[in-house]
């Protein structure tokens, strides 16, 4: 009895999110996922979190383990911040604070999968998944854009992407009003997808593009395909959606139980669905019949691809011409993706959110269309290509010969980048420390000139922005 009581408290408290008609499948999941807690507890749950450093009062942590900590090192910092209560290992006997509940289970991280896959459930809301080596992120922010101008929606947050990023967001933003959900899966290993797919089975399933990126666990891009389209293997799918542009594209149309289409943004055959690109204009043509719709004029041709993969979606939802047209204006790109900034007299093109060879080259063919001014390319190592690394950053360098006026390169992998520039009589600055990197810019970048950041995100580069932004606020 005791019990219930914490239980129904446990259940009301997460209404801030949710609606009241799923009290009674909250209160049976705490009984069925947490168990008793060690003592009852008060306040009023604000959300669920995994992360010490980020618990507000009232959050429900769950001490998680991985590969570097362990959540159960910092139940006190939880409890002193007031944290609700905190879910934990059923066999952990180091210290727990006298002030914090707690309730053990088996494994606190399939414990967060099924409390948002129940949750999903009892909503009921469609879900569209997404999943790409590259444009996964702007896809989702702009499929949620389109489809807010004609329903509810919710999308995970940032790139929350991951085996523990995917839940962790759906519990913190779902208001249980939703229709649709847009949910970004990204992955490391082959199997990823597929558990993530099991926690959010879509009905909808969408594939961006295959690139060398996250190597670690795969021989090239054939093994990527194949992991990114476990996207399309649940049984819950009705639709399987794919850029038929991408590098093995034949993999993703081989794979599923749902229906398939495919849309492209070079003319490909067969696609469903194709997109030209007007003077603020786009032309979409959807099995045949070409659509003429006003468009942003983005700052690079790969992200009119993310805006078509995101129309295709919108369309197999089933939402109208009007309805997309009037959601167009108002798509903007997340942060750190093209980010054009000034500072001291100096524009700074910010794309150092991530890196793949493909992104590479796009953002340098950006730059290149900035003459007369002094095109300046300051470019960090990509990571995680292994055997493929110098192949692509050779390829990076001879593009960025005929794209920028000077190079600046980050990290022991540009090498090949730098060796082509040698090569071609062309000297680049190549350093190993950001710090460093970021000096040497602030004695040689001049007014009027245009700088791309651009590198995997472990490089850091927008510190070189802050930087100049904090000089410039002097």
């Amino acid at each position: 009895m005791a019990f219930a009581k914490r239980g129904r408290q446990f259940c009301k408290s997460l209404c801030r999110y949710i609606n009241p008609g799923l009290l009674l499948m909250l209160f049976q999941l705490a009984l069925k996922l947490l168990g008793p807690f060690s003592h009852h507890f008060s306040g009023t749950l604000t959300g669920v979190a995994v992360d010490s450093r980020e618990v507000r009062p009232g959050d429900l942590f769950f001490a998680l383990q991985g590969d570097v900590t362990d959540g159960h090192k910092f139940l006190e910092e939880v409890a002193k911040k007031k944290a609700i209560g905190a879910v934990i290992r059923s066999d952990f006997s180091g210290h727990v604070p006298p002030t914090l509940p707690v309730a053990r289970v088996e494994d606190p991280l399939k414990t967060l999968q099924e409390l948002a896959r129940t949750l999903v459930r009892q909503v009921g809301a469609k879900v569209i998944a997404i999943t790409g080596s590259i444009g996964k992120t702007t896809t989702k922010e702009f499929v949620k854009t389109i489809l807010s101008v004609g329903t509810s929606v919710c999308a995970t947050t940032a790139n929350h992407n991951s085996q523990i990023g995917v839940p962790l967001s759906l519990i913190n933003s779902m208001r249980g009003d939703e229709k649709w959900l847009v949910v970004e899966m990204g992955m490391t290993h082959a199997g990823n997808i597929r558990r993530l797919i099991e926690i959010v089975p879509p009905d909808i399933a969408l594939v961006t593009m295959v690139s060398l990126v996250h190597l670690e666990q795969f021989e090239g891009l054939a093994q990527i395909a194949r992991a990114k389209a476990e996207i399309f293997e649940s049984s819950k799918t009705t639709w399987n959606l794919f850029n038929a542009d991408t590098p093995h594209a034949d993999v993703l149309a081989s794979i599923g139980r749902g229906k398939k289409r495919s849309f492209s943004t070079q003319n490909c055959p067969g696609a469903y669905w194709s997109l030209d690109i007007g003077d603020g204009t786009v032309s979409i043509r959807e099995g045949g019949v070409e659509t003429v719709l006003p468009c942003p004029m983005f700052p690079a041709r790969h992200v009119y691809e993310n805006m078509l993969a995101a129309v295709v979606a919108a369309r197999t939802t089933g939402m109208g011409w009007d309805a997309i047209e009037e959601a167009l204006p108002l798509l903007t790109l997340p942060k750190m993706r093209l980010e054009k900034k000034r500072y001291q007299g100096i524009w700074f093109i910010n794309d150092s959110y991530n890196a793949s060879e493909m992104s590479m080259m796009s953002a340098l063919d950006m730059l290149s269309g900035h003459a007369p001014s002094r095109r300046v390319a300051v470019l960090g190592q990509m990571r995680e290509l292994r055997a493929f690394s110098e192949e692509c950053h050779r390829r990076v360098g001879e593009k960025a010969l005929g794209t920028a006026d000077v190079l600046y390169c980050l990290g022991k992998e540009c090498e090949p980048i730098v060796q082509t520039w040698k090569d071609a009589g062309r000297t680049c600055f190549w350093t190993h420390s950001l710090q460093h990197l970021t000096e040497q810019l602030k004695k040689e970048l001049s007014l009027g000139d245009v700088v791309l950041l651009k590198g995997s995100r472990s490089n850091e580069l927008w510190k070189v922005l802050d930087s100049f932004a904090e000089g410039a606020h002097r």
